[in-house]
C-alpha cells in the first residue's frame, strides 16, 4: 500500500509541473500589468512585474526603461511622472548649504528624456496585444483540458508501472513472512531464517475445500511461525525480564517439540530494536563460524568474510554500540572447544546468550561445563500447554491462514486434541494436520470428536511399540498438575 501511495505521490507532482507552466504569464503580459500599476501609483508592484519581464525576457526594452524611469524616480525622491509632466515649470530655490551637497548626487533626467522614454513605452505598449482577464482567472480551454487529462492519466500509469514491476519480481521472487528477505521462489527455504518459503500446490478439490473457511493455505504445517506462538507467558515475561535489565545468560529447557525454537526465533524478531540479534540453529563446529556470523551482522554485510582472531573479536564487539543478543538452538550439542568461545565472548559487557535444549541441557552443562552454567542467571522449563492455550495455538494458526475463529472445529474436537496432544505444540499440529486432510478427502465441513479419536485409532496401528511407550510416559500438562 505505501508504495502505491509513494507512486501517487510522484504522478501529482509531476501533474503539477506540465499544469503550471501552462498557467505561467509572458514578458509582455508582465510588462501591461507593470505598465497600469505604475499609471496608478503602485510603483512597488510595478516594479516586481517588472522584474519578473526581464527574468523571462532581459533584452525587453519596455521592462528595462519602465524600470529605469521608476529606478529615477526613487532615486530623486520625485512625484509620480504623470504628475512631473503636468506640472508648471519648477521655479529654482535658494537651496541651504547642507542639501547642496546631496543634490549634487541626485542628478533628475531632463524632462525632454523623460517624455521620450514615456513616449518609446507607450509605443512598445501599442504592439502588445490587450491582456484580457479571462486569461489570468481560467486557462484556456485546451491546456485546461490537457491539464486535467495529465491529472488523471499519469497516476493511472504510474500505478500500472507498480502492478507489471510487482507482476515480474513476484514471478521470480518471494518474499519470507517472518524475516521479510526475498529469496528465489525455487528455494524451499528462506536464507535467513531458514523458513519454508515454497508455496504448496494444492489440488483442485482441496482449493474447494479451503476456500468453504476462508483459508488461503493450510493453518497446520510443522513450520516455525512466531506470530502464532502460544502458551508459557510467565516464562516469557521472567526471559523478558532478564534481558530488559542485562541481568545475564537464560537457559530455556524442553521436550521435542514443546515450542524452543518458535520462542527463540519470537525473542529474535521482537528484540531487533533493543539487541544485535542472531539466531543459531544449533551450535556450529568451530568459534570461527561464530565470528564470521557475527561480524557479518554488525558490519551490516551478508558476505563479509574477514577473519578475525578470537581476541580482535572480543574487541570488535566491546566497541559495537549496540548489545548482542546470540539466541542458540539445540544447546546439548555443545562442544567444549566451542564452549570455551563462548564462555569468554559472553564476559563481555554488551553481549548475551539465551540458550534453548533439551530437559538434560541442565545437568550436562552443570557437568561438563561447569564454567559455562556458572554464568546462567535463569533457567526455564516450558511446560506443557494448557487447554486454553491449546485454543489459543489453533485459533491463531487458523487466523495466519487467513480464516476466522475455529473453523470447522468443534469445542469437542478442541478437547479432544489438546488430550491427545498432552499439551505439545508440535503434536497439536500434527494431529490437526491430518484431521484436516482426511476432511478434504471426506468433503466434511465439520470436525467433531470423533474424527479426532479416528486418528488415535490410526496411530495406535502404525507406531512401533517404543513410541508406545515414550508417550505414556509423556509429561502432564498444566491442567493435570
Amino acid at each position: 500500500m505505501k508504495y502505491k501511495i509513494g507512486f501517487l505521490f510522484v504522478g501529482l507532482i509531476i501533474c503539477f509541473l506540465l499544469i503550471v507552466p501552462s498557467l505561467a504569464l509572458t514578458a509582455d503580459e508582465y510588462f501591461e500589468f507593470a505598465s497600469s500599476k505604475y499609471l496608478e501609483g503602485n510603483t512597488k508592484a510595478a516594479l516586481n512585474d517588472l522584474n519578473r519581464a526581464l527574468k523571462l525576457e532581459p533584452d525587453h526594452d519596455g521592462a528595462s526603461a519602465l524600470k529605469g524611469i521608476i529606478l529615477q524616480e526613487r532615486a530623486t525622491e520625485s512625484v509620480p511622472l504623470e504628475k512631473v509632466l503636468s506640472s508648471p515649470p519648477i521655479v529654482k530655490e535658494k537651496t541651504p548649504p547642507k542639501k547642496k551637497a546631496l543634490a549634487k548626487k541626485r542628478k533628475a533626467a531632463p524632462p525632454i528624456i523623460i517624455e521620450r522614454i514615456v513616449e518609446k513605452i507607450i509605443e512598445k505598449r501599442v504592439l502588445v496585444p490587450p491582456v484580457t482577464a479571462a486569461k489570468v482567472e481560467k486557462m484556456d480551454d485546451v491546456q485546461f483540458s490537457a491539464g486535467v487529462f495529465a491529472a488523471v492519466l499519469i497516476p493511472l500509469l504510474l500505478i500500472l508501472l507498480y502492478k507489471i514491476i510487482k507482476a515480474l519480481v513476484d514471478a521470480k521472487f518471494v518474499r519470507c513472512r517472518e524475516c521479510g528477505t526475498w529469496s528465489r521462489k525455487d528455494n524451499e527455504f528462506c536464507k535467513k531464517c531458514n523458513i519454508r518459503i515454497k508455496a504448496a500446490e494444492f489440488t483442485p478439490e482441496q482449493k474447494l475445500w479451503l476456500s468453504k473457511f476462508g483459508w488461503k493455505k493450510s493453518p497446520f504445517s510443522l513450520n516455525v511461525m512466531t506470530d502464532t506462538y502460544a502458551g508459557n507467558k510467565k516464562e516469557l515475561s521472567i526471559i523478558m525480564e532478564k534481558l530488559n535489565t542485562l541481568s545475564g545468560h537464560v537457559l530455556i529447557l524442553g521436550g521435542l517439540g514443546s515450542g524452543k525454537t518458535t520462542l527463540l526465533q519470537w525473542l529474535e524478531r521482537h528484540l531487533r530494536n533493543k539487541f544485535e540479534t542472531i539466531y543459531l540453529v544449533r551450535p556450529p563446529a568451530t568459534p570461527e563460524e561464530i565470528i564470521d556470523l557475527i561480524s557479518a551482522t554488525i558490519s551490516k554485510k551478508a558476505n563479509h568474510t574477514r577473519r578475525y582472531s578470537v581476541y580482535e573479536f572480543r574487541n570488535i564487539c566491546r566497541k559495537h554500540n549496540r548489545n548482542i543478543l546470540l539466541l542458540l538452538d539445540e544447546t546439548h550439542e555443545l562442544n567444549e572447544k566451542l564452549e570455551q568461545f563462548i564462555r569468554i565472548l559472553g564476559d563481555l559487557h554488551n553481549v548475551f546468550f539465551v540458550m534453548a535444549g533439551l530437559p538434560q541441557t541442565r545437568e550436562l552443562l552443570k557437568h561438563d561445563l561447569p564454567a559455562l552454567f556458572d554464568r546462567i542467571v535463569e533457567s526455564l522449563m516450558l511446560n506443557a500447554l494448557s487447554r486454553e492455550e491449546t485454543k489459543e495455538l489453533i485459533k491463531k494458526r487458523i487466523e495466519n491462514a487467513s480464516g476466522i475463529g475455529f473453523g470447522p472445529f468443534t469445542a469437542a474436537a478442541i478437547d479432544k486434541i489438546h488430550d491427545l496432544g498432552y499439551g505439545i505444540p508440535r503434536r497439536i499440529l500434527k494431529i490437526c494436520d491430518w484431521i484436516v486432510t482426511v476432511a478434504v478427502r471426506q468433503n466434511k465441513i465439520s470436525i467433531d470428536a470423533p474424527d479426532v479419536v479416528a486418528y488415535d485409532e490410526e496411530m495406535k496401528h502404525m507406531k512401533p511399540h517404543h513410541i508406545e511407550k515414550h508417550e505414556s510416559a509423556a509429561p502432564e500438562n498444566k491442567e493435570s498438575k
